[in-house]
């Protein structure tokens, strides 16, 4: 089965991963899992202050910082097809 995790950061991504680490059969390798995360543009007036480089890496740090403790999750359950 293909599973998508959307994911945000909040409590609610944690209560739904302590959920899933408690559902064992959500775990199996026959299940395939996709993880989003959507961060808000910055709107164009804003973004014309900054280099395209500042810009990128804040993305990148928004989305690891919501990213990284999905990996360890992923890690620690060993769900080796997990697209993070």
């Amino acid at each position: 089965m293909k599973i998508l995790l959307a994911v945000d950061g909040s409590p609610y991504t944690k209560h739904m991963l302590a959920w899933l680490a408690t559902h064992e059969e959500w775990l199996a390798p026959a299940h395939s899992y996709t993880v989003m995360h959507v961060v808000p543009e910055i709107p164009p007036h804003a973004a014309s202050l900054f280099s395209a480089a500042d810009l990128k890496a804040y993305y990148d740090e928004c989305s690891d910082k919501v990213f990284k403790p999905i990996r360890k999750f992923t890690a620690r359950h060993e769900i080796g097809r997990a697209h993070v």
